[in-house]
């Protein structure tokens, strides 16, 4: 059965979580605020303390959250249905919005030196996970229109990441398995999210709880899966998916505590834009080194640093995603309308 859904209104909050793990895959890649600069790591004392901090920014695991949002949104139109979208006009407008800003920027990074393989590990295994996840969508609500639960899918999908990693089991980043076999890793994290929507889609705002305990777990576990990365034989394909598990229970609390705020702030704006983020911080960076510009210390550099590449992530936003997102929902209506001409 194909059915051509509406558009849905944005569920608060996420694009806030969004923001936010953008910055933090920025920070993962190019160090946080240099705070404990001129620290002496030949003592225990500063050796523990810039170690812990070290880990405090751990880009892998917001790339999961970012997983788990995107099978969140994917769904949740359709939750409540479970009503197979058009295939056209839903694939069009799919690859469209992630595909033609990837394209741009994998097509102008060489002529500022960035290799291709660089972004296989940084950047495009994820992109292409996101790719096959939007095209199995289809075939998993057909499943789940048999009366499969996400909770099966899941847990198949589970042990399938589980058999994947047990090929290379001292692997420690979550990308080892290459651009190939990468999404059947991810896929948990991703199902999670269809799981979650299905959920907030059926049922009612729960009775609040305190969100900073939520956000402080969260954030703390994702400090441990960097220590066990880092400092340990288990690495982040052993740890993450599970990771996945909290973050979806946590964005659960996230909905709810945000469907009673009037105001959301300026991060709710800033996380349409953190796609960008995602894509031209490396290339930012990049050009940002070629600048060269003088040295005025760690805590300007830094921020320079960063103000430079959110506002080139900006541009990028304005010149390439936002008419990308314009494309895809100019043709994804008329797909939409020649389907209801030729259904009368």
């Amino acid at each position: 059965m194909l059915n051509k859904q509406s558009a849905y209104d944005r569920v608060r909050g996420l694009d806030t979580i969004r923001a936010v793990c953008a910055f933090w895959v920025v920070m993962g890649h190019f160090g946080g605020p240099p705070v404990l600069a001129g620290i002496d790591r030949s003592t225990w004392v500063g050796w523990l303390i810039g170690g812990i901090f070290n880990n405090f920014w751990s880009g892998p695991s917001a790339v999961i959250v970012f997983f788990v949002i995107s099978g969140f949104c994917i769904h949740y139109p359709y939750a409540k249905t479970l009503l197979i979208p058009s295939i056209g006009e839903y694939g069009l407008r799919r690859y469209f919005r992630i595909g033609i800003p990837l394209v741009v920027v994998t097509a102008l990074s060489p002529l500022i030196g960035i290799k291709l393989s660089m972004f296989h590990d940084d950047i495009l295994w994820s992109l292409v996970a996101e790719l096959v996840y939007y095209t199995l969508y289809p075939a998993l609500l057909m499943v789940r229109q048999k009366g499969v639960s996400w909770r099966i899918m899941l847990g198949v999908s589970f042990v399938m990441a589980l058999v994947l990693v047990a090929t290379n089991p001292i692997a420690g980043n979550y990308p080892s398995w290459g651009l190939y076999l990468n999404w059947v890793l991810g896929l948990p994290c991703w199902i999670a999210g269809c799981f979650l929507a299905e959920n907030v889609a059926q049922s009612k705002p729960a009775v609040q709880e305190t969100i900073w305990r939520w956000r402080f777990a969260v954030w703390l576990t994702s400090v441990v899966c960097s220590v066990l990365r880092f400092h340990s034989p288990i690495g982040y394909p052993w740890t993450l998916n599970f990771f996945a598990l909290l973050v979806a229970i946590w964005l659960a609390k996230e909905i709810d505590y945000h469907s009673t705020r009037n105001r959301l702030g300026w991060l709710e704006n800033a996380g349409k834009w953190s796609y960008s983020v995602y894509l031209a911080h490396v290339p930012a960076n990049k050009i940002f080194q070629i600048l060269a510009i003088p040295n005025l210390g760690y805590l300007i550099n830094w921020s320079a640093k960063m103000i430079f590449i959110l506002g080139v992530s900006y541009m990028f936003y304005l010149l390439v995603e936002r008419p990308s997102h314009m494309v895809a929902r100019k043709l994804g209506k008329s797909i939409a309308c020649w389907n209801m001409k030729s259904n009368i």
